[in-house]
């Protein structure tokens, strides 16, 4: 469809070549034939010259600058410093190549990008509204959700989170299964994380399914009273991981409101069994009080 009016003005940003640069570089390789690993944002926010850094796959994980642009042009309009590609053995990425260039040039491949985007533009759609709105229709009653804290998140969860009264979850390009449920957490809610679930032993997995989910225990469940419901916020928080800093993200009061050890499977309802897996399997879940309730009543004293 024609711009109205036959405006020429695009209608993405800069951003979205920058996304797509970080979640697709591992598709490309430099002039000499040397692969690119991943990419990730720049440590100081996404739009800070030189935009991304990428790992190359040679021998030795080298990190390098990246700058993205429309075109080859743009690298001078905006003023950025040359330097600092030129002696990090860095390069430009860009959509249109249209003029020469002292360093490497990348051109991205229009056809995988507008692939790219097609798969993504809901989710993009989506997260651009959540952090553009600044009035979001309120529940007037809380809600309760269960969170499953795997064991491998336990330090950040114990070490960080429980300190600062925060938590957060991926965005792209590591898709997050339940990011929907996430923004819909509120102010008042109660979050309920299920702390390391222990598969009985003989387990070949600890992922087990939904059929087989009727034995081991969680070892904690801890609740507390959000403090502030969902909003999104790249500023670094827990160690880097993919590129980012876990952005989708809630607070909640450090003193719990709740506290309830040793959790054995067998000893609840099936119907809370399935919704406890449902959890496990992807977080968060919205939950029932009496599942709550019943977790504590059949908790090991």
């Amino acid at each position: 469809m024609a711009n109205p009016q036959g405006n020429p003005h695009p209608w993405l940003t800069e951003k979205i070549l920058q996304r797509y640069w970080v979640e697709c570089c591992s598709n490309y390789e430099r002039m000499d034939g040397t692969k690119i690993i991943s990419g990730k944002y720049n440590r100081l926010g996404i739009d800070r010259y030189p935009d991304t850094y990428c790992i190359l796959d040679d021998g030795n994980n080298t990190e390098v600058p990246v700058e993205v642009e429309w075109n080859t042009k743009n690298f001078d309009r905006h003023g950025h410093d040359i330097s600092i590609l030129k002696e990090n053995d860095g390069f430009i990425v860009v959509l249109t190549k249209d003029a020469n260039f002292e360093l490497e040039q990348i051109e991205i491949d229009v056809k995988n990008l507008v692939q790219w985007f097609e798969r993504n533009s809901g989710t993009i759609m989506e997260e651009t509204i959540q952090s553009k709105t600044k009035s979001k229709k309120k529940r007037s009653f809380p809600k309760l959700w269960f969170h499953y804290v795997s064991k491998s998140a336990m330090k950040n969860f114990e070490e960080i989170s429980l300190e600062r009264g925060i938590w957060g979850v991926p965005g792209e390009p590591r898709k997050f299964p339940r990011i929907s449920n996430f923004m819909d957490i509120q102010k008042n809610d109660l979050i309920a994380f299920l702390l390391p679930y222990s598969a009985p032993a003989g387990s070949k997995t600890a992922r087990l399914k939904l059929d087989k989910w009727k034995y081991g225990e969680f070892s904690k469940v801890e609740v507390f009273r959000v403090s502030k419901g969902y909003y999104y916020d790249e500023t670094p928080v827990w160690k880097e991981e993919w590129g980012q800093y876990f952005p989708h993200r809630f607070r909640f009061h450090k003193i719990p409101v709740s506290v309830i050890n040793n959790i054995p499977i067998k000893k609840l309802s099936r119907s809370t069994q399935i919704s406890l897996h449902s959890a496990y399997s992807a977080s968060p879940r919205e939950g029932a009080p009496f599942e709550l309730v019943e977790m504590m009543g059949n908790s090991k004293k």
